[in-house]
């Protein structure tokens, strides 16, 4: 009897210490349970800030910053030669054309200048526009360069910067001859169409018919009531042998707001030509 008491006090110790192993195991896994429940709210809710973070600093990235033009007054600029050569002299500057407000983005706008290549030989055009703090400091250099035909108009464009970057402004230009390793391609190597659309959006398809690559600038002049009114440019850096190009100058470009319901260029009469095109020997350059 007294053996049998014990063995029943054995078998209930066995039965306790695996009840409470089991009892652990459950606590131990409820708990790791509900820690990896408030760890995944933790990181929801970290999540859910950071993704708010970066929607705001998303938002910010998108702010419109408004930039102003107004210092830039072609009429008050006086637009010199940056050197005494003799092709240099050959250069008139008609007019620089510019809309402060034609976009409301972006801290660069073009300026178009429309000038005149009166030399009996093609040059390089470069535009220059230098721009001084208060004290008579440069602060920036902006330049262009185009290739232009003898006897022949052209437009080229540079970048004139916002207000807050400078005080005045001086514009001037210089030239250079074709290069030796350059060959002036024939406007009469190319084929030039224009149409234009219910938006008075201006569109010019050319093709190069000549058999080398070129790199060429076409310049479109608007008229109304037969005075030049406006001028803008487009620079092709490479039209292969037999290739076709399609290109529009829109009066959305040229608007004096960024809204296809601003006040637009007037024009009633335009010229789209090729102002100048050349082939450029890579492998003897």
């Amino acid at each position: 009897m007294e053996n049998e008491n014990t063995e029943k006090k054995k078998n209930n110790k066995v039965i306790f210490i695996i009840c409470s192993i089991i009892v652990a195991i459950a606590i131990f896994g409820c708990g790791v349970f509900v820690g990896n429940r408030l760890l995944s709210k933790d990181k929801c809710a970290i999540d859910d800030n950071n993704t708010n973070s970066n929607d705001n600093s998303s938002q910010s990235n998108y702010e419109i910053k408004k930039y102003d033009f107004n210092n830039f007054k072609p009429e008050t600029l006086e637009t010199k030669p940056a050197d005494d050569n003799e092709l240099t002299k050959g250069i008139e500057i008609k007019n620089i054309y510019f809309n402060p407000n034609y976009t409301n983005i972006g801290e660069y706008r073009y300026a178009n200048v429309l000038g005149k290549n009166k030399n009996s030989e093609p040059v390089h055009v470069t535009i220059i526009a230098e721009y001084y703090d208060a004290e008579g400091l440069r602060i920036d250099k902006r330049s262009s360069t185009i290739f232009v035909y003898p006897d022949t108009e052209f437009v080229s464009q540079f970048y004139v910067i916002d207000d807050t970057k400078y005080k005045t402004a001086k514009i001037s230009y210089t030239t250079s001859k074709i290069k030796s390793y350059e060959t002036s391609i024939n406007a009469k190597d190319f084929e030039i169409t224009t149409n234009i659309d219910s938006r008075k959006d201006i569109y010019y398809f050319i093709t190069n018919k000549s058999n080398k690559k070129v790199y060429s600038f076409i310049s479109c002049i608007y008229y109304k009531n037969g005075k030049e009114v406006f001028a803008v440019s487009r620079s092709f850096l490479g039209i292969e042998a037999a290739e076709k190009k399609q290109e529009n100058f829109d009066r959305y470009n040229i608007s004096l707001e960024h809204d296809y319901n601003a006040d637009l260029i007037e024009f009633d009469d335009y010229k789209v030509f090729i102002s100048g095109a050349y082939n450029s020997d890579d492998e003897n350059y």
